[in-house]
């Protein structure tokens, strides 16, 4: 299964953050009724991002599972917890059962779960929740593990909210003549295995769509585009990194072009010129 570094998940954050769409939230909130606890499933959480963008705009009573693969970043959590948690005056503590996050109009119980997602979706209980939600993961899987995740929630009664897809779109800012053949290139490796069979990719949120509304949900999208600066260099220089070796991976011969690409891509962000635009889509769903 794909990895990815607690550094490069924080580094996202922000642009995650600043992307996502409130009204998708508000249309799915009158599905979220619970007599007790809002119960809420996070599927490859990483160190909980997903949770600190939701859980003061939920608010209330919560009760949180938090599932990946990577026991390092499941780690990391609590101290990405407690550095957010001061900065919005909440309250965590640590307990035997996990983690309790308080606030003036929130209570949340936290459980970090380790599970291969890819191999044993199975051994969660999606009768144990109300909603179903995970952020920038869907692009990562194949279809057919798609599928079997939306069908669960569909038997199970659950609403899903899946944040931040992304959609195969990317503008640069400045633009150069090599631009659309690397984003080519990096689409095309965005179908490959990424521990889930043949990714989705670019396709990841409209299948889900099919698929959702195939067993009965109403579904709205959102975009949830990046807009990246010049206040943000870091990211800007990992994601062109990446995409140059990405597109390297699906092209050897075009290995020194697309080299020469990159230098002068990182050369407008080092000269504070660059902006990019990375499409995303977020898709909410609630049965009829």
């Amino acid at each position: 299964m794909t990895s990815f570094s607690a550094d490069w998940l924080a580094l996202r954050e922000p642009a995650d953050r600043g992307a996502r769409p409130r009204q998708l939230l508000d249309w799915l909130r009158p599905s979220l009724r619970a007599v007790g606890p809002l119960r809420i499933l996070d599927l490859a959480t990483g160190t909980g991002s997903n949770l600190r963008y939701l859980v003061p705009r939920i608010g209330g009573t919560q009760q949180w599972t938090l599932a990946d693969h990577d026991q390092e970043l499941l780690d990391a959590i609590p101290s990405r917890l407690g550095a957010w948690a001061r900065q919005q005056s909440f309250e965590l503590r640590g307990d035997a059962s996990g983690l309790r996050l308080q606030g003036a109009a929130l209570e949340c119980r936290i459980e970090r779960v380790r599970v291969d997602l890819a191999s044993h979706l199975e051994s969660i209980d999606f009768r144990n929740f109300d909603l179903v939600t995970t952020a920038a993961f869907l692009d990562l899987v194949s279809a057919p593990w798609l599928q079997d995740l939306v069908r669960r929630c569909a038997e199970s009664g659950c609403a899903v909210l899946f944040a931040l897809s992304y959609d195969g779109r990317t503008e640069f800012t400045p633009s150069e003549a090599e631009d659309a053949l690397v984003l080519k290139l990096v689409n095309r490796h965005q179908h490959t295995d990424k521990g889930f069979g043949p990714a989705l990719g670019p396709d990841s949120a409209p299948r889900c769509v099919e698929f959702l509304r195939d067993l009965g949900y109403d579904v709205r999208t959102e975009s949830s585009d990046w807009h990246i600066d010049a206040s943000q260099p870091q990211l800007q220089q990992g994601l062109l990194a990446g995409w140059a070796g990405a597109a390297a991976v699906m092209a050897s011969a075009e290995a020194a072009r697309i080299r020469d690409w990159c230098d002068r891509r990182l050369a407008y962000v080092e000269g504070g010129r660059s902006q990019l635009k990375v499409g995303h889509l977020d898709v909410a769903a609630r049965l009829r």
